[in-house]
Parts: structure tokens; sequence; C-alpha cells
């Protein structure tokens, strides 16, 4: 990311409104809390500042949460937390598109590169979903991740694959699907869900259907 880039987030934080004040936690943690919402906003370990969150996404029931925003030393990261202290931080490279946390404390978040991060309390791990492509579309739940990606042609259509992880069992399974592309038109992918059924939808309104196990609906 860009110095300009970084100068405007920490713009946008010091712009930010009032927070509550901080609060002690058992002499380790201090929280801020955003008066918007409740949901914990600047985390400082031992008076250094762990973590500035930018944007947050709480888990079902409130439990847990997971941010994205700047860590101590001015790094863009993405932190899961509690409301009252930090759980893990994990540096990114990449701008974060869209982020959940389970209420068992696990968080996922994808990035616009196409790379998928996985923080839980012990572990922080990352994987790349589109080879060297960005992704088209995603969709991102708490049992999988779906990704369409561009795709090389072998005749005269246009090609991209739906690609589908598991979030339990991290199994995946991609599938080829060739679609028309008129010129000049803004190309539009859509990734939809309906109980086990995983439709793609392609920029020539085709639609393909799979079960969330790879197999062909129809």
């Amino acid at each position: 990311m860009g110095s300009n880039k970084k100068l405007s987030l920490w713009g946008d934080i010091l712009n930010q409104k009032p927070q509550k004040q901080t609060q002690p936690q058992g002499n380790v943690w201090e929280v801020t809390v955003r008066n918007a919402n409740g949901a914990p906003a600047i985390l400082c370990k031992n008076g250094k500042e762990w973590f500035h969150a930018d944007k947050t996404w709480p888990s079902p029931s409130g439990s847990y949460y997971i941010h994205t925003g700047m860590d101590g030393n001015a790094n863009e990261g993405i932190a899961t937390t509690t409301k009252n202290e930090g759980i893990r931080i994990r540096k990114t490279e990449d701008f974060v598109e869209a982020a959940l946390i389970t209420d068992e404390g696990v968080g996922y978040a994808i990035t616009d590169e196409g790379v998928l991060y996985v923080l839980t309390a012990d572990t922080a791990s990352q994987r790349r979903l589109c080879e060297d492509y960005e992704p088209n579309t995603y969709m991102l739940t708490p049992q999988l991740c779906a990704v369409i990606y561009d795709a090389d042609s072998d005749d005269d259509l246009e090609a991209a694959y739906l690609k589908v992880i598991d979030l339990k069992s991290f199994k995946s399974w991609k599938k080829k699907i060739r679609y028309n592309a008129e010129r000049g038109k803004n190309l539009i992918f859509k990734i939809e869900q309906s109980g086990s059924i995983i439709k793609a939808i392609m920029p020539d309104q085709s639609v393909h259907e799979f079960t969330t196990d790879g197999k062909i609906n129809k």
C-alpha cells in the first residue's frame, strides 16, 4: 500500500467522533469502544497500542469481533478480539473486501487480490484462491468461501473458474465455465447460494448450478 493511502487512513481515524473513555482490563488490556455500536475500536496492551480498528464485523452473538485497521506499527492488518481483549493480529498486504467471525472465535477475511485469511486463537494462515488472477466476484459465509476468476480459453468462448472452499474441512473444488462476452460491455459475475446449491451467474446470464461438494446440479 502506498504511503498516501496510509496517511489518508490515519487521517480518517484521527477525525473520528470521540470514543467512550478507555476502560482498563485487568492491568493488561485497555479497550476504547465506539459510541455508535459499542464495538471495540482501539486496543492497547500493557500501555502500547495493539490495534486501531477502521472497520468491524461482530459474530452473531456479539461475543467476538474481526477488524480491519492499523496495528501499533501503522501496518494495515486484521485482528480478532472480544469486547475486552485482543486475540490475534495479522498484517495484510491487500485490501480486505469482506470478513466474518463465528461464535467460536474463528475469523475469515478475503482480500481484493483473492487471498483468504483465517485467524483463530492459536494460528493465523492465508491461502491464495485465484492463482495469478484477481477474483471477479466472491461469496463468504461461515460455511464456505467461493470465488470466480478468469481462466484461459481454448475456443471462441470466454472462460472462468468457480472455486469453492469448505471452511470446516478446507477441501476445495473448481469448475471451468465457458460463457459469451459482448465486446465493450462490463462483465458482471455473481455467486448465489440456496441451501446446498451454489449458482454461478455469468456475464451472458447463463446460470451454472453445483452442489456444495462440486457435483453438477443441472
